[in-house]
């Protein structure tokens, strides 16, 4: 009996690789097949999905499927709808987590809560009139248990005041302070540093942040624009 059931449990994973390596063969086909359309596209950018001969295509800040044989490519939401859920979203939420990794939460200004529940990355800008009223009420989101990391996403983008008054932040003493004073209006000055808010900048690109403030809560969902903490509370306890 033990010899039949290690039988049949390496019947079974030689199945799983061949299977595997059929799949990879087939996007590495796929690939070739679409150099002429995506140049720069990478093998890793392609992906099987549940639908039979439909591929999924990562293009950086939106995702598309194209055909096994890659004569059609579409844009959109691939949608299961026995249940209801947009499967191209989860593709969206691991790649918004995965970006956020990357940049590590040592190059990100934290306002922790006390009695943490749940954390959520905000893009914002110095000079963004929600990210303002956002931060004005930061107590608020800690005392409902989120703590709050933020990263640097100057609208105006590099070599503009926006984005010189966020370096002035991160190089600060008291980073947190600096953050508060800048947001309330104030003139933050300090001694030039490495800063790593162009790669925040970057990030929010590859995500495909269009605007300030940008949520990203943790389990990979972006919302848009100023939610109050309350209404945010209710959002992270829909995610059990």
């Amino acid at each position: 009996m033990k010899r039949l059931i290690m039988g049949l449990l390496l019947a079974s994973t030689a199945a799983t690789l061949h299977a595997a390596d059929d799949a990879s063969g087939k996007i590495k086909t796929l690939r070739d097949n679409l150099s002429n359309s995506f140049p720069t596209l990478k093998t890793e950018d392609i992906s099987t999905t549940p639908v039979k001969g439909i591929y999924q295509v990562n293009r950086g800040v939106s995702f598309g499927y194209v055909t096994e044989d890659a004569k059609y490519f579409f844009d959109g939401d691939l949608i299961d709808l026995k249940n209801a859920v947009s499967l191209t979203e989860g593709s969206r939420k691991s790649l918004r987590l995965e970006v956020l990794d990357k940049i590590g939460e040592d190059k990100m200004i934290t306002f922790a809560a006390k009695n943490q529940k749940h954390e959520m990355t905000v893009f914002t800008d110095i000079d963004c009139g929600y990210c303002r009223k956002l931060h004005r009420e930061m107590a608020e989101y800690n005392d409902a248990g989120i703590t709050v990391h933020y990263v640097f996403y100057p609208r105006s983008g590099p070599n503009t005041p926006s984005f010189k008054k966020a370096e002035e932040v991160w190089c600060s003493k008291d980073q947190n302070k600096a953050m508060t004073e800048a947001k309330d209006g104030r003139d933050v000055s300090a001694k030039a540093c490495s800063t790593p808010v162009m790669e925040h900048f970057r990030a929010g690109q590859e995500i495909g942040v269009r605007g300030t403030p940008a949520l990203v809560l943790d389990d990979g969902t972006m919302q848009p624009g100023y939610v109050p903490a309350k209404r945010l509370a209710q959002l992270f306890a829909q995610q059990n």
